[in-house]
């Protein structure tokens, strides 16, 4: 019986040995599998992290912000709006999961991309707006105006087209001059040109106005003297006083047979009342050799003064 019982002893002896030999193991397993899978995780997540800065570093070189009007005079940072365009995708979720890309030098890097992404967008909005004024709405009704039209500005002087355009649009447009304040927008070469060719057709326009008006109000005052209307000088006399030589009007009208003259004075009235166009021509004759002498000019005083 005493043998039994010590043998009994000898096996559960044996048996704790086992079990504390295999716990022993389970727990080193389970450590080598702990550290095994924190390692797993962190080289997952640094694997999610790489890829997840260059799933945005592919977002911004396809950044096209859609710039409106609103946008040319907000104060929001670019980089706000471009995370507030991702954040609308189908990645935020992994994006805003792994977000090392929104962190230290990495932000610092979007930030600047974004930034000349963004400013460059405002450009071309606000290019294609000047660009547009000048095309359709610049006119003699605003920047073009008479008075700009008659002053001594230089067509062939840039800086001065440049400014003339610049106070124009601050004039006349200034929601665009708005956006051009805030956003520093510098007018190029190419709408400096283009303007500079709508003034130079614009003055023209002008002078010739101006001269047929000059011509109308002369035109009035040679049929005036010659209805007896007038009594004040006229441009005819003034020629007549300055001019060797014998000076006339003629009046002529176009009709379907041709151009003819009118010599009837109470004829000459009643087209004149009839807003009749006429053509009217101041002439002049003098003798050759009075030229050869003396020239045509025989008192330069009045025109001089």
């Amino acid at each position: 019986m005493l043998d039994k019982l010590k043998t009994e002893r000898i096996s559960s002896t044996g048996t704790q040995s086992q079990v504390h030999a295999l716990r022993t193991k389970l727990n080193r397993e389970k450590k080598e599998w702990e550290a095994a899978e924190k390692e797993r995780l962190r080289l997952e997540k640094v694997a999610n992290e790489k890829r997840s800065k260059q799933m945005v570093e592919q977002k911004i070189e396809n950044w096209s912000p859609k710039i409106t009007e609103t946008d040319l005079l907000s104060e929001k940072p670019s980089y706000d709006v471009f995370v507030e365009e991702i954040n609308s995708s189908n990645d935020w979720n992994f994006l805003d999961k792994y977000d090392d890309w929104s962190k230290g030098q990495s932000l610092s890097s979007i930030k600047t991309k974004t930034n000349a992404i963004y400013h460059q967008s405002i450009i071309i909005h606000i290019s294609e707006l000047v660009s547009q004024l000048i095309s359709k709405e610049i006119s003699r009704e605003n920047v073009l105006s008479d008075n700009i039209l008659s002053g001594d500005i230089n067509p062939m002087k840039e800086n001065e087209m440049k400014l003339v355009l610049a106070t124009g649009i601050e004039k006349h447009f200034t929601k665009v001059g708005e956006y051009i304040s805030k956003n520093k927008f510098e007018l190029t070469n190419e709408m400096v040109e283009n303007f500079t060719i709508k003034l130079v057709e614009a003055r023209m326009n002008y002078i010739e106005e101006v001269k047929r008006a000059k011509n109308t109000e002369l035109a009035k005052a040679m049929v005036g003297n010659l209805l007896g209307m007038q009594t004040e000088e006229d441009f005819v006399s003034m020629v007549s006083k300055s001019y060797i030589g014998d000076h006339s009007v003629r009046i002529y009208t176009d009709e379907h047979s041709g151009r003819r003259e009118l010599t009837d004075t109470k004829e000459i009235a009643e087209h004149i009342q009839l807003g009749s166009d006429l053509i009217i021509v101041l002439e002049d004759c003098y003798e050759t050799d009075q030229e050869n002498a003396g020239g045509h000019i025989k008192n330069r005083n009045i025109f001089e003064n």
